[in-house]
């Protein structure tokens, strides 16, 4: 009850953030003041998500009205104009593509924003695992680097990855359309093989698993071919038609790609592709999209304008005057921008294959990437939330598993 209590007070200050009206923020009439949450509640708050993930299929089987969010890649703005317009849960129910963190200027702030609503309204909130909800993407994409602008030397990636190891890859909604953060390819088993996907899962280098969170959509292939990416596959009109008719699905319901009108249909309108970050990365211009599903009724695209890039240097940020209780300080302080030199360009999307080359961190081996949680450091997440011996939150190679 204290832990809801905390999480729910920190939620508040967030809701304090969403009573102004995004385009407050994007004229600088009036500035960001994030809370900074400290270690041991941010610990508490990932544990209580992974415990409610962790009990949930790694396939979502869901019914009823949904918005469905796509990438929002740390543009918190767009969250909170999507939560404005939309209305908050429990009266709204979400669910969440993937692609939370990376690239965009507030990442941290917008993964917390979600798990708080997660911890407080689990069954209100649901979240589907991107591929940058893994921590090889985190050294080259920026998520890391803002991490200890926030937090110094304290190794708190390792309590995301955790996780982010455990969230569901793959929803059903309403018996009729499938939602996933990418797609298909020639090796994406059917319904009965995709629900016994193991977790917790690290890895994203083998099938099913790279297929479901890093394929397109492509109106030039009939099939599969290889994706462009370097990673994953394009997947057609004919081969999307065979997969759903086989699992008699109508739809398939994904992210992973910017989209100049926020959502797009394709593949004979067996494909939608849902991307919610707006002026992607600063410079992309285009707008930002949600479905919403509705059992019996068509699913609803709504179009959002570009919003104006906003820096992390723009914003303040509130410390607690406790490390162990959530009480704001007075004095609001400014960080340093994250983003700059940690980003790849948008002249094309970063591959796996590449993603792990550019990993500069202290593994040995690419299969370590900084940041990677242990067994050990799992099992303590979850059963003791605020005594995580600093030992375990540094960096270290592991062996990752095949998912």
């Amino acid at each position: 009850m204290e832990e809801k209590r905390t999480f729910n007070k920190i939620y508040q200050c967030y809701r304090t953030l969403l009573s102004l009206d995004v385009s407050e923020y994007e004229s600088e009439k009036s500035r960001l003041v994030f809370p900074v949450v400290p270690i041991p509640i941010l610990t508490e708050l990932c544990a209580s998500v992974c415990r409610t993930v962790m009990g949930e299929p790694v396939m979502l089987k869901l019914k009823g009205e949904y918005i469905v969010v796509g990438d929002l890649h740390g543009q918190i703005l767009d969250l909170f104009r999507i939560l404005r317009k939309f209305g908050h849960p429990p009266k709204r129910n979400y669910i969440f593509l993937g692609d939370i963190v990376d690239r965009g200027e507030f990442s941290t702030e917008t993964v917390i924003l979600i798990f708080l609503m997660k911890a407080l309204w689990p069954e209100n909130i649901y979240i589907i695992r991107g591929n940058h909800e893994f921590s090889d993407l985190w050294p080259s994409c920026g998520f890391l680097r803002e991490l200890e602008t926030i937090y110094g030397e304290a190794q708190v990636s390792p309590i995301f990855a955790n996780v982010f190891a455990y969230l569901p890859l793959t929803a059903i909604v309403n018996d009729k359309y499938l939602c996933v953060h990418g797609g298909i390819g020639p090796k994406t088993p059917g319904i009965e093989q995709l629900e016994k996907i193991q977790r917790p899962c690290f890895s994203f280098l083998s099938e099913p698993v790279l297929s479901i969170v890093w394929s397109d959509p492509s109106e030039k292939v009939q099939d599969f071919q290889p994706s462009t990416r370097g990673t994953g596959y394009l997947y057609g009109a004919s081969s999307l038609k065979t997969y759903l008719d086989s699992q008699n699905l109508e739809l398939l319901i994904r992210g992973h790609e910017c989209i100049d009108k926020g959502v797009e249909f394709c593949l004979n309108n067996r494909c939608v592709t849902v991307f919610s970050a707006s002026n992607y990365c600063g410079v992309a211009m285009n707008q930002a999209g949600v479905l919403i599903l509705k059992p019996e009724v068509e699913p609803e695209s709504v179009v959002m304008n570009s919003l104006r890039w906003i820096k992390r240097t723009s914003a303040s940020y509130l410390g607690s005057s406790s490390e162990t209780s959530f009480f704001l300080s007075s004095k609001p302080t400014k960080l340093k921008s994250a983003s700059q030199q940690s980003f790849p360009t948008l002249k094309q999307n970063i591959s796996a294959k590449n993603s792990l080359l550019m990993n500069n961190g202290n593994s040995s081996s690419p299969n370590s990437p900084p940041g990677r949680t242990t067994p050990k450091l799992a099992k303590l997440a979850i059963q003791q939330p605020s005594s995580i011996p600093a030992e375990f939150l540094r960096p270290r190679n592991y062996s990752l598993k095949s998912c």
